[in-house]
């Protein structure tokens, strides 16, 4: 597993993410500046936040993206807790202190 990395990635969810889904439906624009499904294939990972405007954040880790919109997530890490988001917040790359730790 590795972490990957893409310029400028940022997506708006279009609907809400519940508590416990791990699917989320987000602007086909946006998802192309993402990682790319073959940067994702074997278990690789891109390290994000989601956030609105509110100061609740919640670190996610992308582990697929087929570029039609739909991200599957591993939520809830590095110690944040999973929280519905509604349509509209971001999600966008960001570099914690898991993913530098990994690059040593």
């Amino acid at each position: 597993m590795a972490f990957k990395f893409s310029n400028i990635a940022q997506a708006r969810l279009e609907a809400v993410l519940a508590i416990g889904a791990t699917s989320a439906t987000v602007d086909v624009a946006g998802a192309a500046t993402l990682a790319t499904a073959a940067q994702l294939l074997g278990g690789n990972l891109q390290r994000c936040i989601l956030r609105d405007d509110t100061t609740d954040v919640e670190l996610v880790d992308i582990s697929a993206n087929p570029a039609d919109g739909t991200l599957t997530l591993v939520r809830a890490r590095e110690s944040t807790a999973q929280k519905e988001w509604p349509a509209g917040s971001l999600i966008t790359q960001y570099l914690s202190q898991a993913v530098l730790e990994s690059l040593q």
